[in-house]
């Protein structure tokens, strides 16, 4: 049996983006037979005694512990459980190459998951560099000498080569949080844009979509909710000339959601939306939102980025926005106002069987 340890910065059983990458696709490597181990905190915890209500004691562990930095705790912890495969997400680069050794050594293949592709702010700190520095260590060598790197994008995938598996975000389509539906806004009687996440900086820019609502008659008709970040971040990472007079009026702040109560919201709203520029980083990572949108059968309107438009084939997915192309609310409206949701089994882990087979070839 294929016994592996997953390790990386992921907060289970649903904690974060992160741990609802690696326990879907813990999941699809389970079905081939493996036996599937996660580091969460000091302890070790196995895919079997996760579930969504798994409630887990999770011991503070400094990022700058001698055991996190020489990879010790990984390395221990794999011979506990006498793993044959290391599967690191998104891994420091100094404990990643420690790791590496101690595979080469004792004949353990290391796998890397692989996300995200971060690059030189433009903000100079020292802080800053480092971080530039780990990233490009860990993506232009360490990944090339692992066994194999998952890629959650075709970015990454055609940067790694053969050596890489395509596997984007996916769910386990027959989880119950997926048929579980509750009221956490209220009556919606206006045309409810949700937007999900952090606003502003590298990723996500939430003025666009204000400025359109500001311009065109149909937007007295609309709302966006935003969930995951407060008035008071929002504020901070827009500038407030970016920002149109009376965006106040047009935005409600429902703060930070559970992911049960995250998904349970866009099963009532009338569209997601996000809107990203097309940089290295968005083009090496995939949304998760869309991922959840495409699930519960919410529309989703965004631009053109990484693999979006592939997967936003057809107006009943909704909206690919063409550069220096603006949006027109009033068709958007007389289309997903009556729009009935289904859920859609395009990114169960179950399609993917065949890829994660493919990483032990």
């Amino acid at each position: 049996m294929k016994k592996i340890l997953y390790a990386g910065g992921f907060k289970l059983p649903d904690g974060n983006a992160a741990a609802h990458r690696v326990v879907s696709v813990s999941k699809g490597l389970q079905k081939l037979g493996c036996q599937v181990n996660f580091i969460q905190g000091k302890s070790v915890v196995n895919l079997n005694t996760l579930s969504s209500d798994t409630d887990i004691h999770r011991e503070v562990v400094s990022k700058f512990s001698f055991r996190k930095i020489s990879g010790l705790d990984v390395i221990l912890a794999s011979i506990r459980t006498r793993s044959n495969y290391i599967i690191l997400y998104n891994y420091w680069s100094f404990p990643f190459l420690i790791i590496l050794i101690f595979g080469f050594v004792t004949r353990k293949k290391v796998i890397a998951d692989c996300t995200e592709w971060y690059g030189a702010d433009s903000e100079s700190s020292i802080k800053r560099v480092f971080k530039w520095l780990d990233s490009e260590i860990r993506m232009r060598v360490l990944h090339r000498l692992c066994y194999r790197t998952i890629s959650i994008s075709k970015y990454l995938h055609l940067f790694y080569g053969e050596r890489s598996v395509l596997i984007p975000p996916t769910v386990d389509i027959k989880d119950k949080k997926w048929e579980i539906s509750k009221n956490l806004a209220g009556k919606l009687t206006k045309f409810t844009f949700l937007y999900s996440g952090n606003v502003g900086g590298r990723k996500d820019r939430l003025d666009y979509l204000l400025r359109i609502l500001s311009s065109q008659k149909e937007g007295k008709q609309c709302e966006v909710l935003i969930a995951g970040t407060t008035k008071d971040e929002f504020i901070r990472s827009h500038a407030l000339e970016d920002l149109p007079v009376g965006y106040e009026k047009m935005t409600r702040f429902i703060g930070r959601l559970s992911h049960q109560e995250l998904i349970c919201l866009q099963k009532k709203c009338h569209a997601l939306f996000f809107y990203r520029p097309n940089t290295r980083a968005n083009k090496a990572g995939f949304p998760t939102k869309l991922v959840e949108a495409f699930t519960v059968g919410l529309p989703i309107i965004t631009n053109s980025m990484g693999d979006v438009s592939s997967f936003i084939s057809g107006p009943e997915y909704g909206v690919v926005l063409a550069p220096d192309t603006e949006l027109n609310l009033k068709k958007l409206i007389e289309i997903y106002r009556p729009h009935r949701k289904k859920i859609r089994d395009r990114f169960d882990y179950n399609n993917y069987l065949s890829e994660l087979e493919q990483m032990f070839k």
